[in-house]
């Protein structure tokens, strides 16, 4: 705990603040907030994973469709996600199934676990979202831990804005159908 928050938390909020003018450029009607994961309950053994989230709520960011940037053991995923049952998920589910999505991108069901998936099965979450009051649905980019080790800070920072690029349709037409 004591090296995610010495190490990794200074870089989300260096990371998320490059994010947000990014956001911000091209939402300029939006106003954006910056959430990093602070693992309050957790005293000594890490969790499995960690993150920060940038969403339109300043009091947290599960209440709708939010960009988040998670970092696991083996992989660091960068993703438009719509978490936890927030208002509006069939609306959502239905709004992002009309979103033409790169190849190059790729889906979760839960941001509890690791595991990611071909866009093949973008339909098939896209339904679970609408259908299963308990589901979640990310779409994003992968990057392994050896990518990872070969990417320089600016290389990857320049993958991660064209991602964002790449799912910024699908955020502003997630943001249209808020209830």
């Amino acid at each position: 705990m004591v090296a995610i928050r010495a190490e990794i938390q200074p870089i989300f909020q260096e990371i998320g603040e490059k994010i947000l003018v990014e956001l911000q450029k091209a939402m300029p009607r939006e106003t954006f907030y910056l959430h990093i994961a602070q693992h309050r309950r957790r005293t000594t053994y890490a969790p499995e994973s960690t993150w920060c989230a940038i969403s339109t709520q300043k009091r947290g960011y599960k209440m709708e469709p939010c960009l988040v940037l998670a970092i696991w053991r083996h992989q660091v995923f960068f993703s438009l996600s719509i978490l936890d049952q927030p208002k509006g998920q069939v609306a959502y589910g239905q709004s992002l199934a009309v979103v033409k999505f790169d190849k190059g991108l790729q889906v979760s069901k839960s941001h509890l676990t690791s595991e990611i998936f071909d866009l093949s099965e973008l339909t098939n979450f896209l339904t679970r979202l609408q259908t299963v009051k308990q589901s979640e649905f990310e779409v994003g980019r992968a990057w392994s831990e050896e990518k990872m080790l070969t990417l320089s800070e600016k290389q990857f920072l320049s993958d991660l804005t064209d991602t964002m690029g790449k799912l910024i349709p699908a955020y502003k037409a997630c943001l249209e159908v808020r209830p």
